[in-house]
């Protein structure tokens, strides 16, 4: 049986790295290739950039660890490699999923800058918004009961693996407190200003005298309420088995593996990834020849808390 190559990140960006460097190992085709992505999140967010993608895409692999860990986050790194074309299918699979989709969508760049990219619905280009620079996919969202029912008829396939998918944290970032110091100017601004900007894109925050010195802390809760999502050893193990069946299943077979842990943004529980973990490597083993890297092993540089 041959090897199928499979990499295990921390945080789901460098999925997109994974990507561009099994590209420059052959070990994917360059084009037309089938994302089927389990994950408790869709990770299809739109991104804009400080730097031009196609300018780096053809560079080194220096330069596009650069890119990933500087202008990625971990729900903006599948649109890129659609723009790329390097993907032209999605298939997002979750628990519980709300409505089922299957829609033609589009990605461009606005005014072919290479930096602010543009998503929706393929049906709402016209003449006047189509520019060179746009990629077309299909996108499917599919209910995780509902995945061994459908028909996957394309090898070119992109495994991918959010260890959340299995059990999660709702919203890890209400859980994490973070203390910023600050000067005392902008501590007098936030207290007097009602609509300081940063009461808009931060959920909770406060600014605060410690000591003599002054602090912004973000995420101050009192109490910390446990996640919806998150599941019992058992439902993990039989979500993991009747993952593994649904591969069988539909006869998938991957030219590559990505297996995220999501344990650092918190959204697969702290006390239980090391046992999904371990529970999915098992089971890839039964149907497939995984030869397993840690993403520290095929980076240029050394990666911290790794």
């Amino acid at each position: 049986m041959a090897k199928t190559t499979t990499f295990l990140i921390e945080e789901h960006n460098e999925a997109f790295y994974v990507w561009l460097y099994s590209l420059k190992k052959q070990l994917i085709k360059e084009q037309g290739n089938i994302l089927l992505h389990f994950d408790d999140h869709s990770d299809m967010s739109t991104p804009r950039f400080n730097t031009s993608i196609k300018e780096f895409s053809a560079n080194t692999i220096e330069l596009i660890q650069d890119f990933t860990y500087q202008e990625l986050g971990i729900a903006t790194f599948i649109m890129p490699a659609i723009y790329l074309k390097l993907i032209s299918d999605v298939w997002w699979v979750k628990y519980d999923t709300k409505k089922e989709q299957d829609v033609d969508m589009f990605i461009k760049s606005y005014d072919d800058n290479n930096k602010y990219l543009i998503s929706g619905k393929k049906s709402a280009l016209t003449k006047e918004t189509l520019t060179k620079s746009v990629s077309f996919f299909n996108y499917k969202n599919i209910d995780a009961t509902s995945f061994d029912k459908t028909s996957l008829l394309n090898n070119n396939i992109l495994l991918d693996i959010d260890l959340d998918y299995f059990s999660c944290n709702d919203n890890p970032y209400n859980m994490n407190e973070i203390m910023i110091e600050i000067t005392e100017e902008e501590y007098l601004e936030f207290q007097k200003n009602e609509y300081h900007y940063l009461n808009f894109i931060v959920t909770n925050i406060k600014a605060i005298k410690y000591q003599g010195n002054f602090y912004y802390v973000i995420n101050y809760f009192k109490d910390i309420h446990p996640s919806s999502r998150k599941v019992n050893k058992e439902t993990i193990c039989k979500r993991v088995d009747d993952f593994i069946k649904s591969l069988k299943k539909q006869k998938v077979v991957p030219q590559i593996i990505t297996i995220c842990r999501s344990r650092y943004s918190g959204f697969t529980p702290i006390d239980q990834w090391e046992l999904i973990e371990e529970k999915l490597l098992l089971g890839l083993q039964e149907i497939y020849n995984i030869d397993v890297h840690h993403i520290s092993k095929i980076t240029s540089k050394k990666l911290s808390h790794v």
